[in-house]
């Protein structure tokens, strides 16, 4: 009876804790796109409609289609996932309906790592901990630091990459190779190569740590699942190695000195310090320990620091993915908004080392403890404000002088409507092609109903002035030039 009453808050715990994270993130995505969001695609979505959309209803669409390159990536899920929501909307462009499900996505990650690094059987520390957890990947997750992301139907790769990821590496390290649970995280591996270019990197990590447990940590005799998985996990990487795309138009984008490397490569490690290239000396620090310690113990390590420290190396060969591809092409060396959702991976797992070390040494470790969290509460704070400040405003300028262009066009056929300076607030870079689009009577039942609305605010035109600028938004000069404590609030290519 005793042992039943201690069972039940657990088995309550593991049900109430990720669920109410779950709903918290949630809520506050939907807010985001709520208040910020559009109806109107940007730049390089449009491409769905006459490459997706179209070839769908006309029976033309192939596989080759769905996994064929966008940049870097081969987004063939998110292409998939379009068409699931598009056959759901009637035909008719789900913009709204796809950033709601980005949302869920984006919810149900930072819900899989609570209920991981929270709730695992072996987790040693107290409950309280699990409650601190939730409080801290909530906020992380329930933040707009990955704003780009969050408003734009197109970036679901990013979610999909991250909960894939995520997954794969949760069955692959946490379950014996070859069961059940371990064949589900695999799966997760291979569908990762068709979420962003990066999915490979969970079957890479996965590889590499499933290979020194099994030369340390497994007995001869009982290690012939082990160099099965591993000879799997092999094929998934070999895979991703063949599937890489050489995409030569953003060669001038990638990092042309060691210099310029690294200049981004410690940006991204100081998340949430996007402009400063030290404060990934603390924030990486509790992890770091983390695997000192379990090199020096030469013992089995338990399971949940074993995945923190692999969720751990994953962020590093993301942010190295970023800083290799794009370092020449970012201002004063700042990720942009749409590269740091996979960054939030890293540092829930580094809070999760943070705990793990005050259990492990509790009078040393709790005042190191404080000045970590006081350092990354600060930096959350500033690029918070930053973001509700400058590039949100922004956005929201961007949503209504783009709605207002593709409404004053499809009423009037005036060319000079499409035409929107500075380029970063026109719905697409190229006049030209959107006026194809737009022009396509193939193509209009499957617009948004929005666009038939009429305008309510006067485009853009080369010579306008920022009054169409909306009242709660600074100038759009002030907007353009880049400032010191934000993300760089001019949207780029999607990449």
């Amino acid at each position: 009876m005793n042992e039943a009453r201690a069972a039940s808050p657990a088995t309550v715990y593991s049900l109430r804790i990720p669920l109410l994270v779950f709903a918290w993130v949630l809520l506050a995505r939907l807010a985001l796109i709520i208040t910020h969001g559009s109806p109107v695609p940007f730049w390089d979505e449009w491409s769905f409609a006459p490459n997706l959309y179209l070839p769908w209803l006309e029976g033309k669409l192939s596989w080759h289609d769905l996994i064929a390159p966008h940049n870097e990536h081969r987004p063939a899920l998110t292409r998939i996932l379009a068409l699931a929501l598009f056959q759901l909307n009637h035909h008719v462009w789900p913009v709204w309906i796809q950033l709601y499900f980005n949302a869920a996505l984006h919810a149900t990650c930072a819900a899989l790592l609570v209920s991981r690094f929270s709730l695992a059987p072996d987790n040693h520390t107290p409950t309280v901990n699990a409650w601190i957890l939730a409080l801290g990947i909530g906020s992380l997750f329930a933040l707009p630091a990955g704003w780009q992301n969050a408003l734009w139907g197109f970036q679901s790769q990013v979610y999909l990459g991250n909960l894939l990821s995520l997954a794969a590496l949760i069955g692959l390290l946490l379950y014996p190779p070859l069961s059940a649970r371990w064949w589900l995280g695999y799966l997760s591996a291979v569908l990762a190569l068709f979420s962003q270019g990066s999915g490979v990197f969970a079957a890479a990590v996965a590889l590499v740590f499933s290979a020194a447990y099994t030369r340390f940590f497994t007995p001869a005799g009982k290690s012939h699942r082990h160099w099965i998985a591993l000879g799997l996990l092999l094929v998934v990487v070999v895979l991703g190695v063949l599937l890489r795309v050489q995409h030569q138009a953003h060669d001038s984008l990638a990092a042309q000195t060691p210099g310029q490397f690294l200049a981004v490569f410690t940006r991204c490690l100081s998340w949430p310090y996007v402009n400063s290239p030290w404060p990934w000396l603390l924030l990486q620090a509790p992890l770091l320990i983390l695997t000192v310690r379990t090199l020096r113990q030469r013992t089995r390590p338990p399971s949940l620091d074993h995945l923190a420290i692999a969720v751990g190396l994953l962020v590093i060969l993301h942010a190295s993915a970023v800083a290799y591809t794009r370092a020449a092409g970012l201002p004063d060396a700042r990720p942009l908004s749409r590269y740091q959702d996979p960054l939030l991976l890293g540092v829930a797992a580094q809070f999760y080392g943070v705990l793990r070390l005050i259990a492990l040494a509790p009078r040393p470790a709790r005042p190191a403890a404080l000045v970590w969290a006081g350092v990354l509460s600060v930096g959350l704070l500033v690029l918070t404000t930053t973001n509700l400040s400058l590039n949100l405003p922004y956005k929201r300028a961007q949503n209504q002088i783009s709605l207002s262009a593709v409404q004053t066009y499809l009423a009037t056929h005036d060319p000079a409507a499409l035409v929107i300076e500075p380029v970063t607030l026109a719905p697409h870079p190229d006049p030209a092609v959107l006026r194809a689009l737009l022009d396509d009577p193939r193509l209009r039942p499957l617009l948004p109903p929005e666009f038939f609305a009429p305008s309510t605010l006067k485009a853009a035109a080369p010579d306008d002035t920022p009054a169409a600028t909306p009242a709660t938004s600074p100038p759009v000069s002030t907007l353009q030039t880049p400032v010191s404590t934000s993300t760089s609030s001019t949207p780029t290519r999607a990449d």
